[in-house]
C-alpha cells in the first residue's frame, strides 16, 4: 500500500502536469490571488473523495492537521470549498484525464443516476435493458420519474 505522503506527491505531479498543459492562467475573480494554485486545489479535491473521510469536515480536519507541510497555505475550510466549486470543471477534466491514464476505463458496473442498486447477471421476467419491470426493494422505479436508479455489468445484452 502506497502511503499518503507518496500518493498525494504522484497526484500532485499528475494534475499539474495536466493543468499546464490544458489550462492557461486563469483568474478567476477580482480580488486577492488566491492562497493554492488550481493544481493544489485539484489535488486536495480529488484526494478529499478518497473513502477514508466520511464528508468534507472531516477531511479538513486531517488536511489541516496532517498536510500543513504539503500545503502550508491551506486557506480555511469555507475558502478551500468556494475554490472547489469554481474549479469543478477542472476537476471533472482532471478526473477524466486520470480514467486515461490509469487505462481504468472498463469499469465491472455501470451507474445510472444517483443510487446505485445492483442487478444479477440474469434478468427476471420482462425485465428491459437491465431494468427491473417492477420495484426491486418496494419503493418506485425509474419508470416513474424518479430518482431511483440500477448499476450493471456494461458487456450483459439482456433479451
Amino acid at each position: 500500500m502506497v502511503d499518503v505522503d507518496t500518493f498525494l506527491t504522484t497526484l500532485y505531479v499528475i494534475v499539474d502536469n495536466f493543468c499546464q498543459s490544458r489550462v492557461p492562467g486563469e483568474r478567476l475573480a477580482a480580488g486577492p490571488e488566491a492562497s493554492l494554485s488550481s493544481s493544489e486545489v485539484v489535488t486536495l479535491a480529488i484526494f478529499a473523495r478518497w473513502s477514508r473521510f466520511a464528508s468534507e469536515r472531516d477531511f479538513y480536519r486531517y488536511a489541516q492537521t496532517h498536510l500543513r507541510e504539503a500545503f502550508p497555505t491551506l486557506p480555511n475550510r469555507s475558502q478551500f470549498n468556494r475554490s472547489v466549486r469554481h474549479r469543478l470543471d477542472l476537476i471533472e477534466a482532471v478526473a477524466l484525464h486520470l480514467v486515461e491514464v490509469m487505462k481504468a476505463r472498463r469499469c465491472p458496473y455501470k451507474a445510472l443516476d444517483r443510487v446505485p442498486r445492483c442487478l444479477s447477471e440474469t434478468p427476471s421476467a420482462g425485465a428491459r435493458d437491465g431494468w427491473p419491470v417492477s420495484p426491486t426493494s418496494g419503493g418506485p422505479t425509474a419508470w416513474d420519474g424518479t430518482k431511483v436508479s440500477a448499476c450493471s455489468l456494461p458487456s450483459t445484452r439482456w433479451g
